[in-house]
C-alpha cells in the first residue's frame, strides 16, 4: 500500500476519543482557526461554508460531500486534512497555515463518526446558572468565590492574602465613585471593626452622587457621546441633557431593561415622559456632516448604519460592521439580517443637518419641563388629527386636470417639459441644471368637466422616479410661494386669492401657510430628501365663478433662496402635477370651527415650544404614516447600489422576536426579554471588566466565534442570572456582590512567583491593580488639591487646555476657560466639552476615545506623554500648587516630614515609612537648591524658590505609582 494511503487509513481507523465531542467547544474553534477564512460567511470557496450546518453538509463544487455524518471515511473533509504536506489538495493550503495537528484530525474524525452534530456558539445558547461548586476551606464568602476558587484549584493556584483595609478602601472607592476616599471616610472605616464595616462602605459609595458620574462615563463611551457633530466642521450641539439623564439613571439604578428601552425607543413609549424623549437621543449621537456640498442622504444613511451596528455592539457584544458588506465571516449572521436591523432605524424624521432635525427644549425647572412635554405631545396629537382630516378630504374629492397646458421653467439652464401620465393627464418635469432663482410657470385653461365651481387647487410634487425614490430618496424642495392668476382675453390679470393651505404632512403648518404670501421668505418645503409624492391644496377664498371660455390661467411656483442647497443641488421642484376640485367642503372646512380650533391649537403649542428655555437637544421621532422609506440591501455595503427589499427583523441565530415586522419598541423589548442570551451576559461582563481590568470574556467587543471564550463560563452565567432574576436588572446589587467578595478583596501585592503563575490574573488569583482612568486621574488630582467642585449636571465646561491645541475648523467655536477660583474650572471631567475633532488632551493622552463611534474597551497604553501631561499640563500644575498650599504651608515651626506623611496619606491612603519620607524630603531639598541657585526658574511660575520647591514636591507625590493606580 502506498505510504499516503497507509497514513490516511491509519488515521481513519485509529481508536476514537472516548468523550463525546462538543461541537461548540472543540469543533467550531477548529473551523474558525483553519477553515472559515476561505469557507465562511464572506468566501465560500468550492461552494462550501462551515458557518451553517446545511451548507457544510451539501455537495461542494467538486461534486464531493465534505461531511457525511457517521462516515468519516466518505467525507472529503477528512481526505483533504490528512493529505501529506505539499499535496495540491491539502487543506488548509500551505499559504493559509500549517496542516492540522494529529489530535485535531482525531477530533474531526470522531465528530463526523458521531453524526456531525451541530450546536450554537456558547454565547448564543440560553443562560443557565449551575449550582456553585463545593470547595474546601473558609476562604469563599459567597458563590462568586466558589466559582473562582474551583477554577483556581483546577489550575493549581491558590488565592492571595486579603488586601489591607487601606488598599481595599482606596480600590473600592475609586472603582465605584471615581474619587479618592477622604480622610474622614478612611478614619471612620478604620475605626469600625464590625463584620458589616465593608458593607456599610459599599452601601455609602453606591448611594453617593459620585457613583452616577463615574459609571455614566463608562456608558458614554458605548453611546459615542460627544458635544459636537464630528466630520469636518464639527459644529457644537446641545446634547448634554442626554449625558445628564445617563448620570441620573445610574445614580437611581434604573433597571437595565428600562434603561435599554428608553434609549432605543423612548419616543415610542405610550406614556412617555420628557426624560424618555431625552433618552431616545442615544441614537441621535451619531456624527453629522454640516459641510457644504455634501449629500445629506449619504450621511443620514451612514448614521442609521451606525445605529444598527452600535446597537448590536452595545447590547449583544457582536461585531456587525463587517455584515454591512457581506455575511459575517465567522458568526451565523447573514448580510440581509444586518439590513433587517437597519430597517428598524430607517424611518425616523431626522436628516443629517442639525437645522433639519427634530429637537426639544429642556428647561431647568420641573414645572417647565412638564409644560414642554405636554405641549409636544399635544402638538403631535393635533397634527395627526389635522393630517388624517386632510387625507380624508383629499380622498373624498374628485380632481380635474388642467387643459392645454404650456410649461415654462426658468433659472440657469432649466427648461420645462410637459409629459403625460398613464391616465393622460399632464405631468410637468423640469430638466437641466437648476439655479437658486428657479421659477416654474404653467399657462393653461381650466378643466371643463367639473360639475360646479372650482374650490381648490392641489399641487403635487413627485420624485422623478417613484420606484427608486421609495428607498433612495430624491432631493427635497423649498417653495416660497404658489400664485394663481386669471388672464383674460384682453390681457388683464387677476390674482386668485387663497384662504388656507392643506398638506399631506401636517407638521410645520405655520411655515406652510407662508406659501400663500409672496412677501414671506418661507413656505412649503421637504427637507432633506423625500421618498413619496406630497401635496399641498390651496383653498380659494371664493369658488371660481364667472370664468369665460377664452380665459387662460397662469400658475407660478417660486422657489425660496433662503433654504440654500441640498448638497450641491438647489432645492427646486423637479416634477409636479396640479389639479382642481369642485368639492365645496374645502372652503367650508377651511373656516369651520373645528379647523380654526385645530389651527389655533397648533399655533399655541408650537409657540409654547419655540418660546421654551433651555438647551435644544436631539430626540428620535418616526416619520408620519404613509411616508415610510423602503429599506433595501446595500450591495457590498455601497449605499448607492441597492438590492432586494427587507423588512425589520432580527438574526435567525438568536431567539425569535414575536412580531413579524417589529417596531423599535418591540425590538428593544426583545433585547431585554430574558430569552435573549447575550444582553445580560454582555452587561455583567462590562461591570466585571471595570472592576478587574479584564472581563470574564476578555473581548468585551466580541462575544462571537473569534472572540475569547469566557475564563469562568459558570460564573458569567451566575452573574447574568443574578442580574436578571434576583436583582431585577439592577446594576448596583451586582457590583455590591462583586466588591464584597473575597475575590475582589485579595491584595494585589503578591510575590513574583505568584504573579508569574497567573501573569494576566485571568484566573483571579490576586487582587486587581489598574491605572486610574483619564476621568479618575484628573478628578482625583483636583480632589487631592482641594479644588474639585461638587456641582452636578448643567452644561459643558472648559477646563484649562494646553496652548496651541484649540484650533477648530469653525472659528466661532471658542474654548473659554474660567479664571482660577471659578468652580466651573474644577468640575468633574465628565462635564468637559467633548469635541470629536479636538479631543481634550487630558482625556486622549490616557486612552479615552474621541467617540466618533462606539468604543467598548479602552486599550491601556503606557507612554512618556502621560508623565509629561501629569507633570506639566496647566490643570495638573495648578493642582500641584494647591496641593502644596494645602499640605506644605510655610509656617513657623512647621514639620516638613510630618507634612509629607499627611500628604502621602491622603493621596495614597497608605502611611509613609521613614524611607519614603526621606526620599521625598531629599527630592524637596534638591528642588529647593536648584531654585535658589537659579531664582529665575521660580519666577517663571510666579513663585519664590521655596514655593516652587514645595509645588514640585507635591507634583512628585501626585505622580507616584501609588497615586496613579487604584
Amino acid at each position: 500500500m502506498p505510504q499516503t494511503h497507509f497514513a490516511l487509513a491509519s488515521l481513519l481507523l485509529a481508536p476514537l476519543v472516548q468523550a463525546k465531542i462538543d461541537f461548540a467547544e472543540e469543533i467550531n474553534p477548529l473551523f474558525v482557526k483553519h477553515c472559515t477564512a476561505c469557507h465562511g460567511g464572506v468566501k465560500e470557496a468550492g461552494g462550501l461554508s462551515f458557518i451553517y450546518r446545511e451548507r457544510a453538509l451539501k455537495e461542494g463544487d467538486s461534486g464531493e460531500m465534505a461531511i457525511v455524518p457517521g462516515k468519516p471515511e466518505e467525507s472529503e473533509l477528512m481526505r483533504r486534512i490528512t493529505l501529506p504536506p505539499g499535496d495540491d489538495d491539502i487543506m488548509p493550503q500551505a499559504k493559509h497555515g500549517p496542516p492540522l495537528e494529529e489530535h485535531e484530525v482525531a477530533l474531526f474524525r470522531q465528530w463526523i463518526a458521531e453524526g456531525a452534530e451541530w450546536s450554537g456558539h456558547w454565547s448564543f445558547t440560553a443562560v443557565e446558572a449551575d449550582p456553585a461548586p463545593e470547595v474546601g476551606g473558609d476562604w469563599a464568602r459567597g458563590d462568586i468565590d466558589r466559582y473562582v476558587l474551583a477554577r483556581m484549584q483546577e489550575k493549581g493556584l491558590s488565592p492571595a492574602a486579603p488586601a489591607s483595609r487601606r488598599e481595599w478602601l482606596r480600590r473600592v472607592t475609586l472603582d465605584l465613585t471615581g474619587l479618592l476616599p477622604t480622610a474622614d471616610e478612611l478614619e471612620a472605616y478604620l475605626a469600625d471593626d464590625s463584620e458589616q464595616a465593608e458593607a456599610k462602605v459599599v452601601d455609602r459609595l453606591l448611594a453617593s452622587p459620585a457613583y452616577g458620574e463615574r459609571w455614566a462615563s463608562v456608558w458614554l463611551d458605548l453611546a459615542r457621546y460627544a458635544d459636537s457633530e464630528g466630520l469636518g466642521i464639527d459644529n457644537r450641539r446641545e446634547v448634554y441633557p442626554y449625558r445628564n439623564w445617563v448620570i441620573k439613571a445610574f445614580e437611581e439604578d434604573l433597571p437595565y431593561d428600562e434603561f435599554t428601552i428608553k434609549q432605543l425607543a423612548g419616543d415610542q413609549l405610550p406614556d412617555r415622559t420628557l426624560d424618555d424623549l431625552i433618552a431616545s437621543g442615544f441614537n441621535r449621537l451619531t456624527t453629522q456632516n454640516s459641510e457644504g456640498g455634501t449629500d445629506d442622504e449619504e450621511f443620514r444613511v451612514a448614521a442609521i448604519m451606525d445605529r444598527a451596528a452600535t446597537t448590536y455592539n452595545v447590547w449583544q457584544g457582536l461585531t456587525m460592521e463587517c455584515v454591512q458588506c457581506h455575511s459575517h465571516p465567522y458568526d451565523p449572521i447573514k448580510h440581509e439580517e444586518y439590513f433587517e436591523t437597519l430597517a428598524l432605524f430607517n424611518n425616523t424624521r431626522d436628516g443629517d443637518r442639525n437645522a433639519h432635525d427634530i429637537h426639544l427644549r429642556v428647561p431647568d425647572s420641573e414645572q417647565e419641563r412638564q409644560s414642554v412635554l405636554e405641549h409636544f405631545n399635544a402638538l403631535q396629537k393635533v397634527e395627526k388629527e389635522l393630517q388624517e382630516s386632510n387625507l380624508a378630504l383629499n380622498e373624498d374629492s374628485r380632481w380635474y386636470a388642467p387643459q392645454d397646458a404650456e410649461f415654462i421653467s426658468t433659472g440657469s439652464s432649466l427648461k420645462g417639459e410637459t409629459r403625460q401620465t398613464e391616465q393622460g393627464e399632464p405631468d410637468f418635469v423640469a430638466v437641466g441644471t437648476p439655479g437658486r432663482d428657479a421659477k416654474h410657470t404653467v399657462h393653461f385653461s381650466l378643466p371643463t368637466d367639473a360639475d360646479q365651481a372650482l374650490t381648490a387647487l392641489r399641487v403635487t410634487v413627485l420624485p422623478e422616479d417613484l420606484a427608486e425614490a421609495r428607498h433612495m430618496g430624491e432631493a427635497g424642495f423649498g417653495i416660497q410661494s404658489i400664485q394663481l392668476h386669471r388672464v383674460q382675453a384682453d390681457g388683464q390679470t387677476e390674482a386668485i386669492a387663497f384662504q388656507d393651505v392643506f398638506t399631506s404632512v401636517a407638521h410645520n403648518q405655520g411655515y406652510v401657510r407662508g406659501v400663500m404670501d409672496p412677501s414671506r421668505d418661507n413656505g412649503w418645503s421637504v427637507m432633506t430628501k423625500f421618498f413619496h409624492p406630497q401635496w399641498a391644496t390651496l383653498v380659494f377664498k371664493e369658488p371660481l365663478t364667472g370664468v369665460q371660455p377664452d380665459d387662460r390661467f397662469r400658475l407660478e411656483i417660486i422657489h425660496t433662496r433662503r433654504l440654500g442647497n441640498e448638497g450641491s443641488v438647489p432645492m427646486v421642484v423637479r416634477r409636479f402635477q396640479f389639479s382642481f376640485t369642485d368639492n365645496p367642503d374645502w372652503i367650508t372646512k377651511g373656516v369651520s370651527p373645528e379647523r380654526v380650533a385645530l389651527a389655533k391649537k397648533i399655533q399655541h403649542h408650537q409657540g409654547a415650544l419655540n418660546g421654551a428655555k433651555g438647551p435644544r437637544t436631539l430626540i428620535m421621532h418616526d416619520v408620519e404614516p404613509g411616508l415610510e422609506r423602503e429599506t433595501r440591501l446595500f450591495v457590498r455595503g455601497n449605499w448607492m447600489t441597492r438590492g432586494e427589499a427587507v423588512t425589520p427583523g432580527t438574526p435567525d441565530s438568536l431567539p425569535p422576536i414575536a412580531s413579524e415586522e417589529p417596531t423599535r419598541l418591540e425590538f428593544a423589548q426583545w433585547l431585554v426579554s430574558g430569552e435573549n442570551p447575550l444582553t445580560a451576559r454582555v452587561w455583567v461582563n462590562r461591570l466585571w471588566h471595570q472592576l478587574f481590568g479584564l472581563g470574564l470574556v476578555e473581548t468585551l467587543e466580541d462575544f462571537g466565534a473569534v472572540g475569547m471564550k469566557p475564563s469562568h463560563p459558570e460564573l458569567l452565567d451566575y452573574l447574568a442570572t443574578q442580574f436578571v432574576e434576583t436583582y431585577g436588572w439592577r446594576s448596583k446589587p451586582v457590583l455590591r456582590e462583586i466588591v464584597l467578595s473575597a475575590t475582589y478583596r485579595q491584595t494585589a501585592q503578591v510575590s513574583p512567583e505568584h504573579r508569574s503563575a497567573d501573569p494576566t490574573n485571568i484566573w483571579l488569583s490576586y487582587g486587581p491593580r489598574q491605572r486610574q482612568t483619564a476621568e479618575m486621574l484628573r478628578d482625583a488630582t483636583l480632589q487631592a488639591a482641594g479644588l474639585l467642585s461638587d456641582k452636578r449636571f448643567g452644561s459643558i465646561t472648559f477646563p484649562p487646555i494646553p496652548e496651541g491645541v484649540w484650533r477648530p475648523f469653525q472659528g466661532g467655536d471658542r474654548w473659554n476657560t474660567p479664571k482660577p477660583g471659578d468652580e466651573e474650572r474644577y468640575r468633574r471631567m465628565i462635564y468637559t466639552y467633548a469635541k470629536r475633532e479636538i479631543p481634550f488632551p487630558g482625556m486622549a493622552t490616557f486612552d479615552a476615545p474621541s467617540r466618533e463611534f462606539c468604543k467598548q474597551r479602552r486599550m491601556v497604553s503606557n507612554t512618556p506623554l502621560q508623565a509629561l501631561m501629569t507633570m506639566n499640563d496647566a490643570a495638573f500644575y495648578e493642582a500641584a500648587q494647591n496641593f502644596a498650599r494645602r499640605f506644605f504651608p510655610q509656617t513657623e515651626g512647621s514639620d516638613l516630614g510630618q507634612q509629607i506623611r499627611d500628604a502621602y496619606h491622603l493621596a495614597t491612603t497608605e502611611q509613609a515609612d521613614d524611607e519614603v519620607v526621606g526620599k521625598l524630603r531629599q527630592a524637596h531639598d534638591n528642588f529647593l537648591q536648584t531654585y535658589q541657585e537659579d531664582p529665575e526658574l521660580a519666577q517663571e511660575v510666579q513663585a519664590t524658590p521655596e514655593e516652587a520647591a514645595r509645588t514640585m514636591l507635591a507634583s512628585v507625590i501626585l505622580n507616584l505609582d501609588e497615586f496613579l493606580t487604584r
